[in-house]
C-alpha cells in the first residue's frame, strides 16, 4: 500500500557542497513499488534517470540508487559519480519523513568526495 507516486521535498532547498559552491534540491516525483519487504522505485530528475533497489522494514524504507554526471570546463571532463540513499519512515499511507544522503567522489587531477543530508519529506500523488 506504499506503491506510487511521491512528491519528494527538502528544507533547506540549498545548502553547501562541501566547499565548491551551493547546491539546490530539486523537488522530484518517487515512483515507488513495494512487494513485501522488497522495494524499488526511480526518479527522472533534470537530465537524470535514477533507479533504487532496497528494502520496507515495517514503516522503515531504505532505497540505494546511483548515477554518474560529467561536466566540462576549459576542454576538460570531470566524472562525477554518485550514490543516493533514501533512508524514510512512513508517518501514513500518504507521508513519509527522513533522510536523502547523497554521497558523490569527483574523479580527476584533484580527487574530491563530499556528503550531503537533505531532511525529506515525501507526499502521496
Amino acid at each position: 500500500f506504499y506503491s506510487g507516486q511521491w512528491m519528494v521535498t527538502a528544507e533547506p532547498k540549498q545548502k553547501d557542497a562541501c566547499g565548491l559552491g551551493s547546491t539546490t534540491f530539486f523537488d522530484q516525483v518517487l515512483h515507488l513499488e513495494v512487494d513485501g519487504s522488497q522495494a524499488s522505485g526511480f526518479v527522472d530528475i533534470l537530465d537524470f534517470h535514477i533507479e533504487y533497489t532496497g528494502a520496507l522494514d515495517g514503516k522503515m524504507l531504505t532505497l540505494e540508487g546511483s548515477y554518474m554526471e560529467s561536466q566540462e570546463t576549459l576542454g576538460l571532463t570531470t566524472t562525477i559519480d554518485h550514490v543516493e540513499s533514501y533512508e524514510v519512515t512512513f508517518q501514513s499511507l500518504t507521508t513519509f519523513t527522513g533522510i536523502l544522503h547523497d554521497h558523490f567522489e569527483v574523479e580527476g587531477a584533484l580527487p574530491f568526495s563530499c556528503d550531503l543530508y537533505w531532511q525529506v519529506t515525501g507526499v502521496r500523488q
